[in-house]
């Protein structure tokens, strides 16, 4: 039997991890970031099981040259409100230790310069249909990716006292939000994503865009197709149209390479593979406990083995 990969949204977990461990220092050095992934990952590792194979897709490397995210040629407005914080600006500064504490613990990453976790997660989920996934995020973009028996969401329980993580079945968001997977995106890019900075139509929400649907509204298609009595009501929209359009394909997560959006983007990807990890494993138990050490999270040192593959 082949295993289940899970599919981590590296930078999802990283900012979850320092809220939840904002006041851990050693020496000054905020070590929030470190301890929260770490007690996760191993949290995930044991409630899971041995059939479960971890993935970390990641949005950014800061030691590998950037390009600009290909959404922001389509929408420029793309997450323009996320001013820089202070106090998490050296998550950013961490990213390079983090993802070489991946690497250590003997687990894969992917990146794909230009692109996000969440684009990974698309591309890999349609082009191995031979594998289930677990996608681990709390971000809900990624609801459009959910198939039935193969790709579910696997996401933080917000709830006090929760026993852990819960998975997310297509037919659990198609209830809860009255909104076929497939019409996911179409939903966002009417009734706006905060995170993303996608709200074109001021007004309209959840509720408005879902009714939208219903009566065939659809951003794929320009304004004279829509229905005529959205046309009639809505005419001061006539002329934000064209960005509703744009943010429709801003919400649409790519899925092959191929995609126009993103395929001057490809020459770095190559699917999942198959994956050995770096070096041989005392070596990673040492760099591991000289990690820790240097961060003072003696915590970890006693089962130092256990975390590493």
């Amino acid at each position: 039997m082949k295993q289940t990969i899970v599919l981590v949204d590296m930078m999802n977990l990283a900012y979850r991890a320092v809220f939840a461990h904002q006041g851990l220092q050693f020496n000054g050095r905020p070590t929030g970031l470190f301890y929260g992934v770490l007690n996760t990952v191993q949290r995930l590792r044991t409630k899971l099981g041995d059939n479960h194979r971890f993935v970390f897709c990641w949005d950014r490397r800061p030691s590998i040259s950037q390009k600009p995210n290909w959404r922001y040629a389509i929408f420029p407005r793309y997450k323009e409100s996320r001013t820089p914080n202070p106090d998490l600006e050296y998550v950013q500064n961490d990213v390079e230790d983090l993802f070489e504490l991946v690497t250590m613990l003997g687990y894969q990453s992917l990146y794909i310069p230009g692109m996000e976790a969440d684009d990974i997660m698309g591309l890999i989920t349609a082009t191995h249909h031979d594998r289930s996934f677990l996608l681990y995020s709390t971000d809900r973009d990624l609801y459009q990716l959910a198939e039935d028996h193969r790709v579910e969401i696997y996401a933080a329980n917000m709830k006090r006292n929760s026993d852990g993580p819960i998975r997310i079945t297509r037919k659990m968001i198609e209830e809860t939000h009255g909104v076929t997977i497939a019409e996911w995106p179409r939903y966002l890019a009417m009734g706006g994503d905060s995170s993303d900075d996608i709200h074109v139509l001021k007004g309209v929400g959840p509720k408005t865009a879902k009714k939208f649907l219903e009566q065939g509204v659809d951003p794929r298609h320009p304004w004279k197709k829509q229905p005529e009595v959205f046309r009639d009501r809505h005419l001061k929209w006539k002329a934000k149209w064209p960005e509703v359009q744009a943010a429709y394909q801003v919400a649409l997560i790519p899925r092959m390479p191929e995609d126009r959006r993103i395929a001057s983007y490809m020459t770095s990807y190559s699917g999942l593979g198959t994956w050995t990890p770096i070096g041989d494993r005392e070596t990673r138990v040492q760099r591991f406990t000289e990690f820790c050490a240097s961060l003072g999270m003696a915590q970890f040192l006693a089962d130092r083995r256990a975390y590493v593959l």
